[in-house]
């Protein structure tokens, strides 16, 4: 559905674009000797030119260029809508400004998003004066579009406000099924100790103490006690021999799915796109670990999401012979200067409680990586 709303407003910008250059393709479908000219050549060009800065730019969320990239756009869809200001000189060709303030705030603040706006309407106004109009209808031509202007980027910035939302609730919602699962395994895990621990307390216990009264009762003097006490003695001790085996059995924490949560955390994120790299037969023995694992990738996600700006993430887990490391990279802005906020600050504690230890690298345009190290948990990762 958000696909199908992105296509029939990039289809509606065009439409617009058409219509806008009315005053050039409409002369030359009545006259055709205009369209061998070099002057509808060019003037055509640069409608062409303005359409696919504007479908570019307008593009879906996972597909929008970077901000350089998009910087360089605007510049050029600015310019040329100018340059078609002066040359087609028509009042039409202010929808062409319209266009712009629907694209701006993905790459500009609002400050200098109005900037823009405020230039490219003195030029249309400044073209639209050499034409032979009145005054009034000149300042009412100009007024009417900047009032159009500002109501396009006002609409773009509750669209890019709700798109950001639902982003936002869309991984919120993926860290709490990731965050459920583990819970899933840790309660299970702790459920099987508790049993365990009551099956030995109790049963071990009765069990021991009416061995030894049979024991006891083997060597009174009846005569036919100590056949019936010997049997029952043997089954008493191998009845304690199978409940040491049910105990050692559920003593056996089930492996945490830890790939499983990361893949749950994955699933609902859209922008930036998440890559997994994860061994299908790794399981961890340690809920605490593989929730610290865990949290630390959603902390690389959502500093992927709010900070960095990345189209892409790229999580990959992996086992050593002497722990599990964790790397998350992004292709977002990077930075020269790494700040450790709450977020890496947290990280790094709960990794230090565990024996681990966090390296952070990052860049200008180089995108961010963190690099998790985690020592094994006592027993290992199953295989």
């Amino acid at each position: 559905m958000r696909d199908r709303s992105a296509l029939l407003a990039r289809a509606a910008g065009l439409a617009v674009c058409a219509v806008a250059a009315m005053p050039v393709w409409l002369p030359a479908m009545q006259r055709p000797e205009l369209a061998l000219t070099p002057r509808f050549a060019l003037t055509l060009a640069g409608f062409v030119l303005f359409a696919a800065c504007f479908w570019r730019l307008s593009s879906p969320a996972c597909d929008r260029p970077g901000r350089p990239i998009a910087l360089f756009l605007i510049a050029v869809q600015t310019l040329t809508a100018i340059v078609l200001f002066f040359e087609v000189r028509n009042g039409m060709t202010g929808a062409l400004a319209v266009l712009v303030a629907t694209v701006l705030l993905d790459a500009l603040p609002i400050t200098g998003a109005l900037l823009l706006l405020g230039f490219q309407t003195l030029a249309f106004g400044i073209a639209m004066g050499r034409l032979p109009i009145d005054r009034w209808d000149l300042a009412a031509t100009v007024l009417s579009y900047s009032g159009f202007e500002i109501f396009a980027l006002y609409i773009s910035h509750v669209a890019r406000s709700e798109r950001q939302g639902r982003e936002e609730l869309a991984r919120v919602n993926a860290e709490l099924i990731a965050t459920r699962r583990l819970l899933a395994d840790g309660s299970r895990a702790a459920e099987r100790a508790r049993i365990s621990r009551e099956l030995h307390d109790v049963l071990g216990h009765h069990l021991t103490a009416l061995s030894l009264h049979l024991e006891a009762a083997r060597h009174a003097p009846a005569a036919e006690a100590p056949g019936h006490v010997a049997t029952a003695q043997a089954l008493t001790r191998r009845t304690l021999e199978e409940v040491r085996r049910v105990v050692g059995r559920m003593r056996e924490d089930p492996p945490v799915d830890l790939p499983g949560a990361l893949t749950d955390l994955a699933a609902g994120i859209g922008v930036p796109q998440v890559h997994l790299a994860l061994p299908d037969d790794l399981r961890l023995d340690d809920p605490e670990r593989a929730h610290a694992l865990l949290r630390c990738a959603q902390e690389a996600l959502t500093n992927a999401v709010r900070h960095a700006g990345a189209r892409n993430l790229w999580l990959e887990l992996a086992q050593g012979p002497d722990g599990l490391e964790l790397r998350a990279r992004d292709d977002g802005r990077g930075t020269g200067a790494i700040e450790a906020g709450n977020g890496l600050n947290g990280m790094r504690e709960r990794l230090e409680a565990l024996g681990g230890r966090l390296a952070v690298e990052s860049a200008p345009g180089g995108g961010f990586q963190v690099r998790v190290w985690l020592p094994l948990a006592a027993g290992g990762a199953l295989p």
